[in-house]
């Protein structure tokens, strides 16, 4: 309770905290903590309130099972989660497989889900933004897309990944019949793993050059790094001189320290750095309580 009330105080986020013996049991446990106004915010599911709770528990609200799966079972004669508690393990491994088995013996504090003490790796990144005013030039399309480039090689250089391909996607505004519709994505493999802007941006703009269409009225656009693996872990490349990639590195390095001190954008590579014709849609950006002084509401007695 003293952890909730600091994010509380701290940051306006409302928290639920939920316990248990499993991640299982704690996942439901934080639900009812959410919802159920006795708990205040805090609920440990243990001991003989658990068979109450789980009898109260329909399938679908139990973690990993689905409302298809939960209907199926439901023509089985399982309804509840303590239906699922109290099944045989080999009935649940014929209909459900190991997966489904792992489910019940966490249902009954036996826990299968191992505790992540690190997060793991990320498989993919992602940066895309809808433009405040359609983009019908390729030019103004190419400057935004080099952007979102630079901003997904600085997001991997940050957590020290590579990545291996680029996917590159366009869209129209598809709230807007009234205007011709397209939508499409290419993807561009890079020959080596990398996280520096340059090969990153270079892939970009190959992937966009087969993409874009006159005629059409571009309303988002996005980049997303694929087949990331850790730094660590690469094969570098053998008729590559080590030289050029340590000077490589330490370009980039130097490049975000920059950024970091000066605040970001203050120096870009190429086109990423220009904004020449489109901006971000920004009319519904969420206030920045905790980090903007202009973001603090003001109250007028």
């Amino acid at each position: 309770r003293d952890i909730r009330g600091a994010v509380g105080q701290w940051t306006g986020i409302p928290v639920s905290v939920g316990i248990g013996a499993t991640k299982t049991l704690a996942k439901l446990a934080s639900e009812i903590a959410k919802k159920s106004a006795a708990a205040d915010g805090v609920y440990r599911l243990t001991g003989s309130a658990r068979r109450r709770v789980l009898a109260q528990t329909p399938l679908p609200a139990i973690w990993g099972i689905g409302n298809r799966l939960a209907a199926r079972l439901k023509g089985d004669g399982l309804h509840t989660a303590l239906d699922l508690h109290d099944a045989a393990d080999g009935w649940i491994r014929r209909r459900m497989g190991v997966v489904g088995l792992r489910t019940a013996m966490e249902l009954r504090g036996i826990s299968c889900l191992d505790m992540e003490t690190q997060p793991a790796d990320r498989k993919s990144a992602i940066v895309s933004r809808s433009f405040a005013r359609p983009l019908e030039r390729f030019d103004d399309l190419h400057d935004a897309v080099m952007a979102f480039a630079a901003r997904a090689a600085e997001k991997l250089r940050r957590e020290r990944l590579l990545g291996g391909s680029v996917t590159v996607f366009v869209r129209t505004n598809r709230f807007n019949p009234r205007e011709a519709q397209y939508r499409n994505a290419a993807t561009v493999a890079l020959e080596f793993p990398s996280s520096h802007t340059s090969d990153i941006g270079r892939a970009a703009a190959k992937a966009l050059e087969g993409l874009f269409r006159p005629g059409y009225r571009y309303k988002k656009a996005g980049v997303m790094m694929c087949d990331l693996i850790g730094e660590s872990r690469v094969q570098p490349d053998l008729f590559a001189a080590a030289a050029d990639g340590d000077r490589a590195k330490r370009l980039m390095e130097a490049f975000d320290e920059i950024n970091r001190r000066l605040g970001r954008g203050a120096i870009g590579y190429g086109s990423a750095a220009v904004r020449r014709g489109w901006r971000t849609q920004r009319t519904r950006l969420s206030p920045g309580y905790t980090t903007d002084w202009n973001g603090l509401p003001v109250v007028r007695g």
